[in-house]
């Protein structure tokens, strides 16, 4: 529903609402909620009162669970992930990139336009979803890690069903010229890549490394790949004696589903069915296989533009140079650490959920993302100091509407910069949960992953809604 449309929102001081609530909703916890890490949501942040009981369900003060997606299980990756979607960060000898979750729409086909802002990009998963979730090609989070013999590539996907299931190229152009290399790669996903000069593929049961030149024969070489499926990692490593990164090399990141017939990538035709994607349309008749691009810096969802606007227009146009990013392997061979994550203003931000009801997105489905990694707006007003706390608004977004909803507008600015509160706003599991049971749990959720890095004053906390 459209904000125009809507009256007034209601809001209501939280803390009271949190008194009013004796116990969480009764949406099971997962087995893997046993396991806790140590640290715990810091009480000043969160509220109290005098009898010392603690207001509120119990989720509010609990400790983060654990999340293989997020764990570090090969000792060359050892960083934090960063959890703020669109950005970087070199740490300590380590490149990791975050991308965007639930975006892997691929092209703006045209062939759904007009069906309100789930998504910008219109391709559609395969009907078999026990092999891939209608997901799998959602890149997470893409992390390199060079040593003295090799280079580790770890690439992260928000479902993993079947090793096989989802094929990753990184293309480099080593040397900064569009004019050597090559544009189409092997295993061609109908999508070219400029200047390529190297490229690794992978699709969980196989990886390799090709050496493209201008004028010479293509040399593929197979690499090493470690499928994770709890942790849905592929980590590929490549020997130095077959590709030796050094200086600023220009990556490019695309996501999309293996073809297990052509050993290739599947591309959407007019109708999805158990083994094609489905999507074409009228402003892209034959899309590529590419569903999700990485390294998208400028993507800024807002109000009723969704999270792959820029995305989707890019693969439409099948021109990847706009998400090249250059890779500083001299900062790396340093050790230098820097971040391109702000202090303050809107971020988008992943936070691993206590509850998981499988993997996979389904936009048809009430809960449309069941997975544990879920994803939440911030606002950070400009006179945030961190050591003064700050009001907290929990502003819910409104029926078929996302966390993005309030991004950019006049109310943030009201609600946020002028009250100096830092506003937060929950995906819940997707447009239309009306704030019950595991999604009602989610929003406390949300409250104390924000508990854990910001400083909020338990005494100035409010909740605002529209429709849901």
């Amino acid at each position: 529903m459209a904000l125009r449309n809507l009256a007034r929102p209601v809001i209501v001081p939280a803390v009271l609402l949190a008194l009013l609530l004796t116990g969480e909703p009764t949406a099971p916890l997962p087995p893997s909620a046993a396991s806790l890490a140590a640290q715990v949501t810091p009480a000043s942040s969160l509220p109290s009162v005098a009898s010392g009981a603690r207001p509120g369900p119990d989720v509010l003060y609990a400790p983060p669970p654990r999340a293989p997606q997020l764990e570090n299980r090969d000792p060359r990756f050892r960083a934090a992930p960063l959890l703020v979607m669109g950005h970087e960060a070199y740490v300590d000898g380590e490149y990791l990139y975050q991308d965007w979750i639930y975006d892997d729409n691929g092209s703006d086909s045209g062939a759904n336009d007009g069906g309100g802002n789930e998504t910008a990009g219109d391709i559609s998963y395969p009907t078999d979803t026990a092999r891939y979730g209608g997901n799998a090609a959602d890149l997470v989070e893409v992390r390199i890690a060079p040593g003295t013999a090799s280079v580790a590539y770890r690439l992260t996907l928000s479902t993993l069903l079947a090793a096989d299931s989802s094929i990753i190229t990184l293309a480099f152009d080593a040397d900064a010229n569009p004019a050597t290399g090559r544009a189409t790669l092997p295993r061609d996903p109908g999508f070219a890549f400029p200047g390529t000069d190297e490229v690794i593929t992978t699709w969980g049961t196989g990886a390799e490394h090709s050496r493209l030149s201008t004028a010479g024969p293509t040399v593929t070489t197979p690499v090493e790949v470690r499928a994770d499926l709890e942790a849905n990692q592929l980590t590929v490593t490549v020997p130095r004696s077959v590709s030796d990164p050094r200086g600023t090399w220009r990556a490019t990141v695309g996501a999309g589903l293996f073809d297990r017939v052509t050993g290739g990538w599947l591309r959407p035709g007019l109708v999805a069915d158990l083994t094609t994607p489905g999507g074409a349309g009228p402003s892209d008749p034959q899309p590529s296989g590419i569903f999700n691009l990485g390294f998208r810096f400028d993507e800024t969802p807002v109000g009723i533009n969704p999270h792959d606007v820029k995305q989707a227009a890019a693969i439409r146009q099948k021109a990847p140079g706009a998400y090249q990013r250059a890779i500083d392997f001299g900062v790396l061979d340093r050790h230098e650490s820097r971040t391109t994550v702000k202090a303050t203003g809107t971020s988008s931000r992943i936070f691993a959920s206590r509850l998981t009801f499988g993997e996979g997105k389904d936009h048809a489905a009430l809960r449309e993302f069941p997975g544990q990694l879920q994803p939440y707006s911030v606002f950070v007003p400009s006179a945030y100091d961190p050591a003064r706390p700050s009001g907290l608004t929990l502003a819910l977004h409104s029926h078929d509407q996302h966390h993005w909803q309030y991004n950019g507008t006049p109310g943030v600015r009201y609600w946020g910069e002028n009250r100096n509160n830092i506003v937060l706003t929950c995906e819940c599991r997707g447009s239309d949960g009306s704030y019950r049971h595991d999604v009602e749990y989610e929003v406390f959720e949300v409250w104390n992953d924000a508990a854990r890095q910001l400083n909020l004053d338990p005494g100035r906390v409010a909740i605002l809604g529209y429709s849901a």
